[in-house]
């Protein structure tokens, strides 16, 4: 919950954890000092009074020790001073001693109780401790008590968005943004909310809006990055526009300096290689990671692994056992682990987020390691010029297409990942078509993938195959604002109730994997194809059919239908795309055929051989070590 923290050091609000670290980050990049909202000091002696502001200056310029300090100075001479219990509480919480935060936080509740901004400090804790239906209602205290106060809105509406309470959530961060356009939270949050409603059209449009206003705010351009991948109707170099501005605005000042690394040049050593990534653990770029880590050669390879997971689990186990070291970097911010990685001497640094949650772009803008390169999490450029590389393949950036990449595009030669298949996925079952004689389509991608594009064109499938249904899961449709708003935009293209089905999550793993048994095809999403979700798919059993585009989101499904062998599947356009999966969908022999021999292609191919695909990511890496030796620079 560090990240809770850090972000009620501005306005003792929290965003929804999509970005936090970017904004812990980029805020002492900006150079900006935090905003606090102590609770009202009148009425207090003037020696007390004095202090206490001391304090909230301390906490307000980011020294933490000296704020609790002098907040506890207080406390010895005024026990109850709910001020300074405010203030020692988020210091505590910051450093995860959230017992003895919140026993202080119901100290100054008790002795302030109608201040509005004590409340809020009071619902930030509780959702440190996850007790996020308490939060909820200390916040409408908040909120009640002080009806335009910024911090208490923003918190009320961000706990919303994680109870799955979106209706409410957007009106709050639509009364914040007008009582208080400067509010940036309020338009952050509010972009979220209509990403996770599957609304990403507006979520680009809220961004960019917000773009006129704090033109140069990093955290809002790592947001319309990431946003924008998403609808459709978006051209490949605007969405590199989009990642150059925001390379633009944190590496000024880096991009042109020069850097001596004390890493000795010698080209035929052991690379050090250190892997960085806030999602080590039960998480899709931990399944591809585990194969790679699992098979590297410690001749040519020594890996460290720079974990960023605040929650740890069997994965981040797996992990750990097969990297030659282990980080863990989770509560270290960007100048402490700038400084381990130097001192760990990482040859090659590659990270694998790329503008997702929790990323540290801002300090590999700095170039801390003599080779950096971005890798697997992320579709997209990151827009750093610091970043030198990036991993792809043919199929996913073609060479004789235009790069579109900050980055110079390093092309594997067979598929660009290499999937780690799950220990626990029950065996494929049947097809359902053979036993209720209808085609099942189906597409278990995050619903903030289902574009405008995509929802016309499974229309069509539905039509150009009678008796067909669809079958839809994610998290998110857990929310029945969400399964009703996507089933309107079904309906409005003539697809009924009774053949589209929309599930939630489910929990478990095996499954999750074993509901594939009720899909026959599976389609793939666009502009943004799903990766783990298609892999999935086909361990499964299940085809994919994907339609082809102009940038990596778009093509990831053409790369893995490829090194299985079924380019067949590939639609190079909308008609293609239906045709294809009518075709297929009159096939119930070869979908027989193909539910058993999935697995055999997969294994077949370096999609699921660690050993061959990870010497090619060896030759990359030596050849790259190599050309930096020549320059060490």
């Amino acid at each position: 919950m560090q990240s809770v923290f850090r972000l009620c050091d501005r306005w003792q609000m929290f965003l929804k954890p999509t970005l936090p670290r970017a904004l812990s980050s980029n805020a002492s990049w900006a150079g900006q000092r935090p905003r606090v909202r102590i609770a009202s000091m009148a009425n207090k002696s003037d020696r007390v009074l004095e202090q206490t502001r001391a304090a909230a200056d301390h906490f307000q310029a980011g020294r933490y020790d000296q704020a609790l300090a002098a907040a506890r100075r207080i406390l010895q001479k005024v026990p109850n001073q709910p001020q300074a219990c405010q203030i020692a509480a988020m210091v505590l919480g910051r450093q995860k001693q959230l017992d003895q935060a919140l026993y202080l936080i119901e100290r100054a509740v008790a002795n302030a109780p109608d201040d509005g901004a004590i409340h809020t400090s009071h619902a930030v804790i509780l959702l440190g401790l996850g007790r996020l239906d308490d939060a909820i209602a200390s916040f409408r205290k908040a909120v009640q008590l002080q009806p335009e106060l910024p911090s208490a809105l923003v918190g009320l509406a961000t706990a919303l968005q994680q109870a799955r309470k979106y209706d409410e959530a957007i009106q709050l961060f639509e009364r914040v943004r007008d009582l208080d356009p400067d509010v940036r939270e309020a338009h952050f949050n509010l972009a979220n909310a209509q990403l996770d409603l599957a609304r990403a059209d507006e979520a680009v449009e809220t961004l960019r809006n917000a773009a006129k206003r704090f033109p140069e705010d990093p955290i809002l351009w790592t947001m319309l990055c990431n946003a924008i991948n998403y609808p459709s109707g978006v051209s490949a170099s605007e969405i590199f526009g989009v990642h150059n501005r925001y390379g633009a605005i944190i590496e000024k000042g880096w991009r042109s300096k020069q850097i001596d690394f004390p890493n000795s040049p010698q080209p035929d050593r052991p690379i050090r290689v250190g892997y960085l990534s806030p999602d080590m653990r039960r998480h899709s770029v931990a399944y591809f990671l585990h194969s790679i880590l699992k098979a590297h050669n410690p001749e040519q390879v020594l890996s460290i692994c720079y974990s960023l997971s605040r929650h740890t689990d069997d994965m981040t186990d797996a992990l750990r056992q097969c990297a030659s070291e282990w980080r863990d970097c989770s509560l270290l911010n960007d100048a402490e682990l700038e400084q381990r990685i130097k001192k760990d001497r990482v040859d090659i640094l590659v990270e694998l987020c790329g503008h997702f949650a929790n990323h540290r772009l801002v300090m590999l803008a700095h170039r801390v390691a003599p080779i950096q390169v971005t890798y697997l999490g992320y579709p997209q450029t990151t827009g750093l010029r610091n970043i030198q590389y990036r991993l792809v393949d043919a199929f996913t950036d073609p060479p004789d297409e235009p790069a579109n990449a900050s980055e110079e595009l390093w092309r594997l030669p067979e598929c660009f990942i290499c999937y780690t298949p799950p220990d626990d996925a029950p065996e494929p079952a049947p097809p359902p078509c053979v036993e209720n004689g209808s085609i099942t389509f189906g597409s278990f991608n995050e619903a903030k993938k289902i574009s405008h594009e995509i929802v016309e064109l499974w229309a069509r499938v539905l039509d150009a195959v009678p008796g067909s249904r669809l079958l839809l899961k994610a998290a998110s449709f857990e929310d029945p604002s969400v399964r009703n708003q996507l089933a309107q935009r079904f309906a409005a293209h003539g697809v009924k109730d009774d053949r589209l089905e929309i599930v939630g999550r489910i929990p478990k793993r095996a499954d999750h994997l074993a509901f594939y048994s009720r899909v026959d095809i599976a389609l793939d999403t666009f502009p943004y194809h799903g990766t783990t979700t298609t892999c999935e798919a086909m361990w499964m059993g299940v085809p994919t059919i994907t339609l082809k585009g102009d940038r990596h989101a778009a093509r990831v499904g053409c790369s893995l239908l490829h090194t299985v062998g079924l380019d067949d599947l590939i639609a190079l356009d909308h008609d293609s795309y239906v045709n294809i999966a009518s075709k297929l969908a009159a096939e119930p022999a070869r979908l027989v055929e193909l539910r058993k021999t999935f697995r055999q292609r997969m294994r077949a191919s370096c999609l699921c051989d660690p050993d061959r695909f990870t010497r090619a990511l060896e030759q990359a890496y030596r050849a790259m070590w190599v050309r930096w030796c020549e320059n060490p620079r």
